[in-house]
């Protein structure tokens, strides 16, 4: 007579799998969610970047002086025009643990509406909670945005600052 093996997985070999792949996740977890922060941080900054491009441009198109401006505590940033107009609010959401670290005063940026020239250069340094490196976005005064991490390369971005 032949024996018949069963096709499957004993009990002992699947606890065995289940007991490997806990350890595996219990090892990968804390860096998954230092790689999801800095993504996030990355995130914001081009954000930042393509909304000091749009302020610039709606300087031009608008012939005012257009401003973008951090909140006073650091929870996001506005676009105005010379006029108190707000073209733009943005304002991280709480769960996100990213701000722009502020100074006195906050940091601004200005327009200029001839040539999009920034009247008032500056730059925004964008920090999280529990994460070290830091992202700068900052305009130069020809209106030029760039971006520059405070530990060499930063993903995306390669400037040291």
């Amino acid at each position: 007579m032949k024996l018949r093996r069963d096709k499957g997985l004993t009990l002992v070999e699947l606890m065995v799998t289940v007991a490997v792949l806990a350890i595996f996740l219990a090892v990968a977890a804390p860096n998954l969610t230092a790689v999801l922060l800095k993504m996030r941080l990355e995130g914001v900054a081009n954000e930042l970047r393509t909304d000091l491009q749009y302020a610039r441009s709606e300087s031009i198109r608008l012939k005012k002086a257009v401003s973008l401006a951090s909140a006073a505590d650091g929870s996001g940033y506005s676009v105005t025009d010379s006029g108190g107009n707000s073209l733009k609010s943005v304002a991280f959401a709480a769960g996100t643990r990213i701000g722009i670290t502020t100074g006195s005063p906050a940091p601004s940026v200005s327009f200029d509406p001839l040539r999009g020239f920034a009247t008032v250069t500056g730059g925004f340094t964008l920090s999280t909670t529990n994460l070290t490196p830091t992202l700068t976005v900052s305009t130069d005064s020809l209106g030029r945005v760039t971006e520059c991490a405070s530990q060499g390369k930063f993903y995306g971005v390669t400037n040291p600052c």
